[in-house]
């Protein structure tokens, strides 16, 4: 075979691999900056997924401390019931650490212990 009739047929494929690797350069590029895009959203997703567990993280907490004082309401309610059943009268502010033991009138309750410390 002569160098002429391989020649043309190289300077083609010479040609088609350039544009295929220009071809391939722009599709990196692509790729490159939908990369730098999606690395920016995933920022932002965390930057909004950590305002929300602080969120999350206060609101329990109030949650919690609303919990706690309808306990906290509930039972100073249930004293008060307590202390009209047994005719109960409340210590003497310097006596707060006494203890009450009285008869109830009520049913479920044969006894009212109530312990003030």
């Amino acid at each position: 075979m002569s160098w002429a009739r391989i020649r043309p047929s190289y300077k083609g494929d010479l040609q088609q691999a350039q544009t295929a690797i220009l071809e391939l350069n722009s599709r990196i590029k692509d790729i490159k900056g939908k990369a730098e895009q999606s690395e920016v959203m995933v920022q932002e997703i965390c930057r909004d997924i950590k305002k929300l567990d602080y969120a999350k993280r206060h609101l329990t907490g109030t949650i919690t401390a609303l919990r706690r004082l309808s306990m906290l309401v509930s039972a100073v309610e249930q004293l008060e019931t307590m202390v009209g059943r047994c005719r109960l009268k409340p210590a003497d502010p310097p006596e707060l650490k006494a203890s009450w033991l009285r008869k109830c009138g009520s049913p479920p309750m044969d006894h009212c212990f109530l312990t003030l410390i």
